[in-house]
């Protein structure tokens, strides 16, 4: 077969596929699209809600390799409670990789409060203050 017929050929099954794939899609593309949505959203729903256990409950790490929930949050709490208090903080922890203005910005959210859930805590103190 020449260069010629091959790509010929090729063109020829390119369009029966891209031909195939439009009716495909035309007769069924809704439906895929909604069960997508579906699949995504109850896997969401799922990795959202274990991560939310992890947060709050674990005490136990899952694995022998993987350390107890909200690992993040407790490193950048960590990094802004060192930066605010002058230690230095990259020399001596090698997960600060933050530019210094990052420490200012997370401030409000994690520099003043003193343990490891600082979002939870300031919604119950603002849900105690505001209450009569």
């Amino acid at each position: 077969m020449t260069d010629s017929k091959l790509r010929q050929r090729m063109a020829t099954l390119h369009r029966k596929l891209v031909s195939r794939t439009r009716g495909w899609w035309s007769a069924h593309g809704n439906t895929a699209l909604r069960l997508a949505v579906l699949l995504m959203a109850v896997v969401a729903a799922v990795w959202l809600s274990y991560q939310f256990w992890r947060l709050l409950w674990q005490t136990a790490p899952s694995w022998r390799t993987t350390p107890t929930g909200a690992i993040d949050l407790k490193i950048l709490h960590r990094l802004v409670q060192l930066w605010f208090v002058g230690q230095p903080v990259y020399p001596e922890l090698p997960g600060a990789l933050y530019p210094p203005a990052s420490y200012a910005m997370l401030w409000p959210f994690l520099g003043w409060l003193q343990n490891g859930y600082p979002l939870i805590n300031a919604a119950e103190v603002i849900v105690n203050h505001a209450s009569p």
